[in-house]
């Protein structure tokens, strides 16, 4: 399917406005009755799917797969358009798995079975972890650092009389300094001016 195709199937999902094909539309219709199947009963295979398609539409197996995983993809986007659409498929697969089971476990009198199934959906969904909260980035002040040449930002504490030790050590190396300096610095290049030929 093509990227701008799938788009417009997501845009209509999610309730906007969206001009078909009449290509479209019949790849549309036959998409939807994949979803429709999907959602009646999770439990069917694709096979089984397929086999219903075919009754009313003339399509191979393969196509019929990409309809299902179209059809995944946009139920998995509806529920967390954020996450893994994949992950997402499969966690609402054993939800609802896990629902059915409860429902039958309840109808049998079974506590255990009961009890297992609530453990999966519990798992799946990670009740046993503390919830991640996302921070509220706004309320976030950057850290906007100072330059300073104050070295007790450091920690470290200049001894009473350091102004003048460095005034004296300045003026004791003041020689050596200026002489490495004319030594670092590079002369301005000579511009040489070509004489005209005669």
């Amino acid at each position: 399917m093509r990227k701008v195709t799938l788009q417009k199937f997501i845009d209509q999902f999610n309730g906007k406005t969206v001009e078909f094909t009449n290509f479209e539309i019949e790849y549309r219709d036959r998409m939807l009755k994949v979803m429709e199947l999907i959602i009646s009963d999770i439990t069917l295979t694709d096979k089984q799917i397929y086999d219903k398609i075919r009754q009313t539409y003339k399509c191979t197996y393969p196509v019929v797969l990409q309809d299902i995983m179209v059809a995944q993809r946009l139920i998995a986007n509806q529920i967390n358009p954020k996450g893994d659409p994949h992950k997402i498929w499969i966690r609402y697969l054993v939800e609802q798995g896990a629902k059915r089971a409860i429902q039958m476990a309840e109808e049998k009198g079974d506590s255990k079975a009961y009890a297992y199934a609530i453990g999966m959906i519990g798992k799946y969904h990670m009740a046993d972890k503390e919830d991640v909260v996302t921070p509220d980035y706004s309320e976030i002040t950057p850290f906007m650092p100072v330059i300073t040449s104050d070295p007790k930002v450091l920690g470290i504490e200049l001894p009473p009389d350091f102004e003048k030790k460095r005034a004296d050590m300045k003026k004791k190396f003041e020689g050596d300094y200026q002489n490495f300096m004319r030594k670092m610095t590079i002369p301005d290049a000579e511009i040489i001016k070509e004489e005209d030929e005669d």
